[in-house]
């Protein structure tokens, strides 16, 4: 067992998106974020809620983003 790993999921749309940041293609980013967030993966909810508050490849949307950012705690 890793002791690194976590039980939470980890959707395929959060590694993409993760991917993406990384690439600087913040629109395929929050894309990739939007879907694994629909799906229910935390992690991808937190990411995509950081995005819409911060603006990061789209018009900021606080309420938005803090929506999501409350469904992932």
């Amino acid at each position: 067992s890793d002791v690194c790993s976590s039980d939470l999921p980890v959707s395929a749309d959060y590694q993409r998106a993760v991917d993406a940041i990384e690439r600087d293609d913040l629109k395929t980013a929050l894309r990739e974020a939007q879907e694994g967030a629909e799906q229910g993966d935390p992690r991808a909810q937190r990411l995509y809620g950081y995005m819409l508050m911060n603006g990061k490849g789209t018009k900021a949307d606080r309420a938005a983003g803090a929506r999501w950012l409350r469904m992932a705690a």
